[in-house]
């Protein structure tokens, strides 16, 4: 009985610890997933961002172009 009761609660011990490292496993899985998104946001809105400042410069030049077409 002995030899069984040390044998289960071995069992038991690492069905718990492998629990524990699947859950681990699960947090650091999730935390990566939130990381990538966070990045392929943080790209769309650096490219956003881009187009907009590209939006400005033109809109910049034709303001400079006119300014030296009225100054003559």
């Amino acid at each position: 009985i002995k030899d069984f009761i040390e044998e289960s609660a071995a069992h038991a011990i690492t069905e718990y610890e492998d629990w524990k490292t699947d859950r681990e496993i699960g947090k650091l899985e999730k935390h990566a997933d939130e990381s990538e998104q966070q990045a392929a946001d943080a790209i769309l809105v650096a490219a956003y961002a881009l187009l907009q400042a590209e939006a400005a410069i033109v809109d910049a030049l034709k303001a400079r172009k006119i300014a030296i077409e009225v100054a003559g």
